[in-house]
């Protein structure tokens, strides 16, 4: 039985939304708070929150979704960036 498009799409897309979400986390995991000259500063880390926050929404993983949010908010809170 061959699978249909759909689903074969459905897989594929979900295997690269994990996969940008696996190369977003270990990037956060480099987060050097209050440092301004490292690689993933406060205002790269609320992107890569926000990239974080939509892409667990498509995967429809809404707890991580609403962490990630919480936590680009707390960076912008912080410095007052809207």
């Amino acid at each position: 039985v061959k699978p249909n498009i759909k689903t074969q799409f459905d897989i594929n897309f979900q295997k690269s939304i994990q996969t940008s979400i696996d190369i977003w986390e270990k990037a956060l995991k480099e987060h050097k708070s209050n440092v301004e000259d490292t690689r993933i500063n406060d205002k790269i880390a609320v992107g890569l929150h926000t990239n974080c926050a939509y892409a667990y929404m498509f995967t429809q993983n809404w707890i991580k979704s609403q962490e990630h949010i919480n936590k680009a908010n707390q960076l912008k809170v912080k410095y007052r960036w809207l």
